[in-house]
């Protein structure tokens, strides 16, 4: 099953691009007024941009893409182009189905948490990304392919 929110895409660039036209209007405002303390210098804008910005990190990795098809479970997550060359923000996991123990999807304001427990020879992982983007819809489809992995994981488990 593939799971991309391509949605979150579009919004996404037209937050961007409404934030770089807003940028581009103010200055040239102020080569046209000679101003240059003009709405961008208010504190108020700054603030509500701050803000913004802020809450958009915190929610974390915009983009998600999930492919269970295969022998492996893919699992992605990254920002626009432009920004991740500059924070250097991605996650990226591939690793056989079979690995997979269980998974938690964890639910707080606005933000959705999903990690994924790996068992291997040695050790257990703890695989952590954000899932903030998904609507309830593909939310609850990546809940009931995760679980569909785990219980073919359990029954061959038992076949061996």
């Amino acid at each position: 099953m593939v799971i991309k929110n391509g949605r979150a895409k579009k919004q996404i660039s037209a937050v961007y691009t409404f934030v770089f036209l807003v940028f581009v209007i103010g200055v040239i405002d102020d080569m046209i007024t000679g101003h240059y303390h003009n709405f961008l210098g208010e504190y108020f804008f700054i603030s509500i941009f701050s803000v913004s910005l802020l809450i958009l990190y915190w929610l974390g990795l915009p983009f998600f893409e999930y492919d269970s098809d295969g022998e492996a479970l893919v699992v992605k997550a990254s920002e626009p182009v432009l920004i991740s060359n500059v924070t250097g923000k991605r996650f990226s996991a591939e690793f056989p189905k079979s690995k997979l123990v269980d998974f938690e999807i964890e639910k707080s304001f606005l933000k959705k948490t999903l990690y994924l427990h790996l068992n291997s020879k040695d050790k257990k992982t703890v695989l952590k990304t954000s899932v903030s983007y998904l609507n309830k819809n593909e939310l609850s489809t990546l809940e009931k392919s995760l679980n569909n992995v785990l219980k073919n994981n359990d029954k061959s488990i038992l076949v061996n």
